[in-house]
């Protein structure tokens, strides 16, 4: 992907400029060669005759035959001498434009796409960043990046290799993200390794697309990267990057997003779970940073199945005491989503895989699931292939890669010719965390505003519509938290057409299953308890505790069981069941038994 530091290559209309110059030029001197040996009068002979003809080639190459006007005029009326100045009126135009582009296209590019507008800013020129910008070119978006003083000079080429405009400075520069018209842009990224400067510049874009925001515009959507978990459930608790409506501000961080590709991909049910299947779901996290902490929240947020019965986890780290004080400590209420076990481990010493081999043993009574979330991806690797060789061909093992570690197309080589193990998979790579429909899935998001339109509905209905209500609120002007809650129950559709035995399939699709328009009342009724679980894990996971209800305090009557809860919201959670096929559909997708 990168190219040495230095001048980068030139974009692609820079390059066919050049190309149509050197033919148009060379075509033309040929022309105008042969029309002026064969005009020129027949006393000019010789090596006298070839340097008069290249020498007045050459001049009308360059528009200016003030010398060899006489020979021009005895020659006005041949065909060759008018391709040649047509040519050459080719020639220095597209010579004018590539040096143009050479010296000014990076500032073309970047002030003309942003005056447009509905383009795609990226701040920081982080490896992520990169990966960004050369996903969203492929795509063929409007780009422009913003990126740091201290950015070396390879970073740059790459995004200008991309065909984006850059500009170098401090992001949280108002003046500078006014050069951009970050106002005018459809998606902002602020993708800094540093959560405090993605603040800075979070903030500062809000407050210039403010002042610069009408009636009748729309504002930018601008997703902040936060790494630190901690951090970004305090930002959401107290609303950090509230906006007012004027733009929809998201934060993300690459490490959810490749957990929740990995578990919808992968599903920890690969086996239909009935509504009396006494077997519990299991997960095995090895290694707990950053990622393996975003698989065990993800996890805990949609494994919630036809038997209700919660998740069961070990998590193996040989810093698991600390990191578990932290993670319950974000987490308080925890217990109640995911009966959690710690281990404080290596995960290379026999001992440890003798008790994962032991926490995996009866599969018929649970269905695991390894997954080696290692930051060293070749150890991680290896562990896996040791783990394979005890656990047997029906435990899969899900093993963090990287684009750019050379393992993930070892796994997917190995994978094809049988060397590796089929229960090893990959997951964790950049560039399927940077994919477009991580950020503007058009699907997920029309199924969230669906549920989230029915859900206000029902509220006003019941009269249940309270003063400045944030859960009422419009699609365009919820807070982020309550955005990522419709998703969430979005995402776990699947969960919940796999535990009735249905499944999805495009509208129109020649799949020989049985097409389900609705649901009976004996599977209504399960789909609504699945659902309400969900519903208090994902709200315990948010920070929400017991209590009267209030969105700005985070409290709910109804973080209680299924029977505790009063019949009108039981009603709530079974009309999520009833919809379900009319949602779906929405999207182009039909229910199939």
């Amino acid at each position: 992907m990168a190219h040495g530091a230095g001048t980068p290559p030139p974009p692609g209309r820079e390059r066919w400029l050049w190309m149509i110059s050197t033919l148009a030029g060379v075509v033309s001197l040929v022309l105008s060669y042969r029309a002026f040996w064969t005009y020129l009068p027949s006393s000019v002979t010789g090596w006298r005759r070839i340097i008069e003809a290249v020498y007045s080639s050459a001049q009308l190459l360059l528009l200016h035959v003030s010398d060899a006007d006489l020979v021009a005029m005895s020659a006005e009326n041949s065909p060759l001498f008018q391709a040649a100045r047509f040519l050459a009126v080719i020639f220095m135009g597209t010579t004018g434009a590539a040096l143009v582009f050479k010296f000014f296209g990076n500032e073309l590019r970047r002030d003309g796409v942003s005056r447009i507008g509905g383009h795609t800013v990226i701040c920081g020129l982080t490896p992520f960043g990169q990966q960004l910008a050369h996903e969203f070119s492929h795509l063929r978006d409007k780009l422009v990046v913003v990126a740091d003083d201290s950015m070396d000079s390879a970073a740059v080429a790459n995004a200008m290799e991309t065909g984006a405009g850059v500009l170098q400075g401090n992001a949280a520069d108002a003046r500078l993200l006014r050069k951009v018209y970050i106002h005018r842009a459809a998606n902002v990224f602020v993708t800094s390794e540093d959560d405090g400067a993605n603040i800075r510049v979070a903030k500062c874009a809000i407050e210039v697309v403010r002042a610069n925001s009408t009636r009748r515009s729309t504002g930018p959507h601008i997703h902040v990267h936060i790494s630190d978990p901690e951090l970004r459930a305090t930002l959401r608790l107290h609303r950090a990057f509230r906006a007012d409506g004027i733009a929809r501000v998201s934060m993300f961080n690459v490490f959810d997003n490749s957990a929740r590709l990995m578990l919808l991909d992968h599903p920890l049910d690969y086996t239909r779970i009935t509504e009396n299947d006494e077997r519990v779901v299991q997960i095995v996290i090895i290694g707990f940073g950053l990622m393996g902490e975003a698989v065990l929240t993800r996890a805990a947020m949609l494994a919630h199945y036809a038997n209700l019965k919660p998740l069961r986890a070990l998590v193996i780290d040989h810093d698991a005491s600390r990191k578990e004080r932290f993670f319950r400590s974000r987490y308080r209420h925890f217990s109640q989503v995911c009966d959690a076990t710690f281990i404080q481990a290596d995960a290379e010493e026999p001992l440890t895989r003798g008790w994962i081999q032991d926490f995996c043993a009866d599969s018929q009574k649970t269905i695991s699931t390894v997954v080696i979330a290692l930051d060293n991806i070749a150890r991680g690797l290896c562990i896996g292939l040791a783990l394979a060789d005890h656990l047997g061909p029906e435990i899969p093992i899900r093993v963090r890669s990287s684009d750019d570690s050379g393992l993930a197309t070892s796994l997917r080589g190995a994978e094809s010719d049988g060397s590796l193990p089929k229960q090893i998979t990959e997951f964790g790579s950049m560039q399927e965390a940077c994919a477009r429909k991580n950020w503007l899935d058009d699907e997920l998001d029309t199924m969230a505003k669906g549920l989230h339109k029915d859900y206000v509905r029902r509220r006003r209905d019941l009269h249940q519509q309270l003063v400045d209500d944030r859960s009422l609120r419009p699609w365009e002007q919820l807070d982020d938290d309550l955005i990522d809650s419709n998703r969430q129950l979005a995402d776990h559709v699947p969960v919940k057409l796999r535990a009735i035995g249905c499944y999805r399939v495009r509208c129109g699709s020649e799949d020989p299953g049985i097409p389900v328009k609705s649901f009976t009342p004996d599977q209504v009724m399960l789909l609504a308890k699945m659902e309400h679980q969900r519903w208090m894990a994902e709200r315990f996971l948010a920070g929400w505790s017991p209590g009267p209800r209030d969105v700005d305090k985070r409290s709910s009557p109804y973080l209680v069981e299924w029977e505790n809860i009063p019949p009108e919201i039981q009603e709530n959670d079974r009309r999520v069941a009833d919809i379900l096929p009319g949602v779906l559909a929405s999207v182009g997708w039909e229910i199939r038994r």
